[in-house]
Parts: C-alpha cells; structure tokens; sequence
C-alpha cells in the first residue's frame, strides 16, 4: 500500500471522524464496554464540531493519511502535554491506523510526523498490547503513571519517551 500524508483542513473531518470510529471499532470491540462502542454512532454533529476544532488548532500538529483511493486510512495529533504535571516533550493526543494498514508502517510514519524525534508521552490504555508494542518500538517505555478513564470504566498507562531517543524503534 502507498500512503500520501499531510494536514488535515476542516473539510476533511467528517472523513477523519468515520474513520477514527472504524479504527475505535476495530481495535476495541470485545475490550471496551459494547456501550463505549455503540456509542460512536451518536452525537455525530459533536464529534465533528470537536474534530474541526482539532484541525484548526494552532499549537497541534495534525497528519492525516490517505490511500491509493483516497481514503482516509489513519490520523495522528500531538500538541502541548494536557496533564497537570506532563513529563518533558509533548503528548501524542491520538493515533490510529485502520487494521487493513496494520503491518504497512503507516503507524510509524504518522508517529514521526507529529512527533519528530524529541522527548514525547502518550496515554494508552493499559493491557492493549498491540499499541504498547508498537509504541515500544517507537521509543516509548511506561513510566509507571497510572490514570482512569472514567468514560471506558478502565485504567491508562503513560508512556514516554526521552530526547534523542530514535523515533524509529
């Protein structure tokens, strides 16, 4: 598969919004609650207000991916760390890959868009394996937060990620 990265603008939302549901469902279906599930089906109009809002943020970097055919295959976004007391770097907000691009390298790619090759962190939930490896290979490690997310009714994990750390694992 061949990808084109680059910036989304606010018309590319609606396609951004469908595709991170795809993705949501393709990874958390049996590990969230089918409720969480479900309800990426309602408040689309808010979702898509959210999403246009991300795009035209100024102090986020955003990249979106497209295939041969122009569909939206995955999206990445990082801005200044959210937490309280984030550690050094800045924060990848999200990142997700359709399954069809899994292996591809696509997830790698968009992480080093939007994070280039300096200290980061990341949240993710804890025991999703796949995304722990991948951000392993990446150059993320836990750092021993912990936090929960009272919507999924489960517990995250921090990752980080230090200077001069390879963006490439």
């Amino acid at each position: 598969m061949q990808f084109t990265l680059r910036r989304p603008v606010p018309a590319d939302a609606p396609a951004l919004i469908d595709m991170k549901a795809k993705a949501w469902r393709q990874t958390y279906t049996g590990v969230v609650r089918q409720s969480v599930i479900d309800a990426l089906d309602e408040n689309r109009e808010r979702r898509l207000e959210g999403m246009t809002q991300l795009i035209a943020a100024e102090q986020i970097t955003f990249c979106m991916a497209t295939d041969e055919l122009q569909r939206v295959v995955g999206v990445a976004a990082s801005g200044p760390g959210r937490d309280e007391n984030p550690p050094p770097g800045i924060e990848l907000e999200m990142i997700y890959v359709l399954a069809e691009a899994y292996g591809s390298g696509l997830g790698t790619e968009l992480a080093d868009a939007v994070l280039g090759d300096g200290p980061a962190y990341l949240w993710v939930l804890e025991g999703n394996g796949r995304a722990e490896a991948f951000y392993r290979n990446i150059g993320f490690l836990p750092d021993g937060s912990r936090k929960y997310d009272d919507g999924l009714d489960m517990h995250e994990i921090r990752m980080v990620r230090d200077a001069g750390r390879p963006a490439r694992g």
